[in-house]
């Protein structure tokens, strides 16, 4: 009989699971925190730098800071409560090392 996972563990280490969302994994809520206060600052181009993710070209700047500007909320931190509604959609990569891409759900 498997045994139960708890939730550090869940939350621990990413799963690549394609039938399954799971919990954004703890190494990357950092990164995604920082993503989301460069958005906040206005800078969604990531021009001023966040650790472990590449500045994106000004077209796709332009493009995310459109699809706020046409969602009409108003960006804030993500607050600690964040994680416990959010899921791991999609992730690239062999599992070797750092992902090459992440799509995550993340809802504060």
């Amino acid at each position: 009989m498997p045994r139960a996972v708890s939730e550090l563990e869940l939350t621990s280490v990413p799963v690549k699971d394609p039938s399954a969302a799971h919990p954004v994994p703890l190494a990357w809520r950092p990164t995604l925190q920082n993503i989301v206060e460069a958005f906040v600052a206005g800078d969604f181009g990531l021009e001023r730098g966040v650790a472990l993710v590449a500045p994106v070209s000004a077209a796709t700047a332009k493009q995310i800071r459109d699809y706020v500007a046409d969602y009409g909320a108003t960006l804030a931190p993500l607050p600690e409560e964040t994680w416990k509604t959010s899921g791991e959609v999609a992730w690239e990569g062999d599992g070797s090392g750092p992902p090459t891409r992440v799509i995550a759900t993340v809802c504060g």
